[in-house]
């Protein structure tokens, strides 16, 4: 197999394989933090609780939010996300409607509702960051990001200062996709590596 320099990723020699195999998720949750830069004190909301989002709360926990909301119709996933550091879990927008509240929202859904959801619950001067490329014909309200000066920022591919952070707090502890793998395939010609559900499958000899 050749592949590019800049795509080599070296993991310290104890590093869990099993975890490694969720590094590309780690690493576009890292992108996305990166584009949130949260701050000590902030108020922080999450849209989705998908393995990408849950990464992101381990990282986001570890930045000490005043608050830390992550929003998603599961009652599982929120249970997990708040194990993983979140202080609350919303299964619904509405019982997150919390407007003009939170300094960092980070949308991982994808959802057209989503996308004018995230800016209604920023606060003025906010960082919104997206992960998920929206539907087409998805549009934001152009006189609401205008009028509170919000910071709309995309992480919907991992970049290289995503990669390398994802290694780096993988090694550190800080990022432990562990609790996420719930299930284990041996490599097969049929076996899927589930890279976007918490039932995920890692690939093993």
């Amino acid at each position: 197999m050749i592949v590019w320099e800049q795509d080599l990723h070296l993991l310290p020699d104890d590093a869990d394989l099993r975890s490694a195999a969720l590094l590309s998720s780690g690493a576009i949750a890292m992108t996305a933090f990166e584009a949130a830069a949260p701050k000590p004190g902030e108020r922080i909301v999450v849209l989705g609780a998908g393995v990408c989002a849950l990464l992101l709360v381990q990282l986001l926990a570890a930045a000490s939010p005043a608050e830390l909301v992550v929003v998603d119709a599961s009652p599982e996933r929120g249970a997990l996300a708040v194990a993983l550091g979140a202080t609350k879990h919303c299964s619904s927008l509405d019982a997150a409607r919390l407007e003009d509240t939170f300094t960092v929202v980070v949308e991982t859904t994808g959802s057209t509702e989503a996308a004018q959801a995230s800016c209604l619950l920023a606060a003025s001067e906010a960082r919104v960051v997206f992960t998920r490329l929206f539907p087409p014909g998805t549009l934001l309200d152009r006189v609401q990001l205008s009028l509170r000066r919000l910071t709309i920022r995309g992480a919907s591919v991992a970049s290289p200062v995503g990669w390398s952070g994802a290694v780096r707090t993988l090694g550190t502890g800080i990022l432990d996709p562990r609790p996420l793998i719930t299930r284990e395939t041996a490599l097969t010609d049929g076996a899927l590596l589930e890279a976007n559900s918490l039932v995920t499958v890692v690939l093993s000899p």
